[in-house]
């Protein structure tokens, strides 16, 4: 997927109290040094286009409506 794509997948509106500060790269360190193993690369990238909020109950529109 792309970024643009990505961006589809979290709920509108958005869950303000959900959705974090963006992500760092000491936060993403830190984050990976307390779990001890890294995250994986797709999931970095969905968090650095948005930190947090509720995912899309109809991702079908990431195929349809753009």
């Amino acid at each position: 997927m792309t970024e643009s794509e990505l961006k589809y997948i979290w709920s509108v509106p958005k869950y303000l109290s959900y959705v974090h500060p963006e992500l760092t790269p000491e936060i993403l360190e830190q984050a990976q040094k307390q779990i001890g193993y890294n995250l994986p690369e797709k999931l970095v990238e969905i968090v650095k286009i948005q930190n947090g909020d509720m995912l899309d109950t109809n991702l079908q529109r990431l195929f349809t409506n753009r």
